[in-house]
């Protein structure tokens, strides 16, 4: 898989270092814990009102901050956990 869509719309991106397979409509969060990621934990709510699933955001030259309950996955995204 890479950064581009496939036939089925999967696509790749990095959750806390590793490439994992996501699907258009995932949350960062669903895309981590379907694939296993480790370290994943301290997520609370999944509404975006604790804030507890906090994560850096990299796409291309664009870094910002965001959580990982409400921010949808995209191709070719990095994300790190705080």
């Amino acid at each position: 898989m890479t950064g581009t869509p496939d036939s089925q719309g999967a696509f790749d991106v990095t959750i806390n270092g590793l490439v994992v397979a996501a699907q258009a409509g995932m949350t960062v969060v669903e895309a981590a814990w379907r694939n296993g990621v480790p370290r994943v934990s301290g997520v609370g709510c999944l509404e975006g009102v604790c804030g507890s699933c906090r994560i850096l955001l990299r796409q291309e030259r664009q870094v910002s901050v965001g959580l990982a309950c409400q921010t949808f996955v995209q191709p070719g995204l990095e994300v790190v956990f705080l």
